[in-house]
C-alpha cells in the first residue's frame, strides 16, 4: 500500500482555527481550512463550525469571488439581502459575485457544522455594506 500524498488529510488533522477580520473574536465561526491543508492554490475550502449566538462573519459580498455553502449538521439563518431563511441538514446554497450579500447566524442551540467552498481571486474586493467599508486583501479602504 503507498502511503498516502500530502495532499491527503482527514478533518481531524486541521487545526481548528478562529475566523476574525481585525481581531479574533468569539463572535465568529471556527474553520478548518482543508483546501489551504491539501495544498490547494485557487480553491478554498472550510470545515466551519458556528456555535450558538455566532455568526459566520461580517454581512458582505464578493466582487469576484464565488462561494458555495453546505450544511453538514445543524441547522443555522441565512441572512441573503433583505430576506432570512432556515437551512438545515443537506442544503446547499451559492453566494454569486456581486451579491447580494449575505450572512450565516445561529439562533439555535446546537453547533451547525458546514463547508464553505470558494475560488480564490487576488483581485476580489470584499464589500461590507453595513459597515462602511471594504476589503482588498489586507488593505481596508471606507466607501
Amino acid at each position: 500500500m503507498l502511503e498516502r500524498a500530502d495532499t491527503i488529510k482527514n478533518v481531524a488533522e486541521v487545526e481548528e482555527q478562529l475566523h476574525y477580520l481585525d481581531q479574533p473574536t468569539e463572535h465568529y465561526r471556527t474553520r478548518r481550512r482543508l483546501g489551504k491543508a491539501t495544498g490547494a492554490e485557487r480553491l478554498g475550502v472550510n470545515h466551519c463550525r458556528l456555535r450558538p449566538g455566532q455568526v459566520s462573519s461580517r454581512f458582505h459580498f464578493h466582487t469576484r469571488e464565488e462561494e458555495f455553502v453546505f450544511i453538514l449538521q445543524g441547522r443555522v439563518i441565512l441572512r441573503l439581502g433583505d430576506a432570512e431563511c432556515e437551512l438545515g441538514p443537506g442544503d446547499a446554497v451559492s453566494f454569486r459575485p456581486g451579491g447580494p450579500p449575505h450572512q450565516l447566524r445561529n439562533d439555535f442551540d446546537e453547533d451547525c457544522l458546514y463547508l464553505d467552498i470558494g475560488v480564490r481571486d487576488s483581485h476580489d474586493v470584499v464589500v461590507y455594506p453595513e459597515d462602511g467599508f471594504q476589503r482588498r486583501g489586507a488593505i481596508k479602504e471606507a466607501i
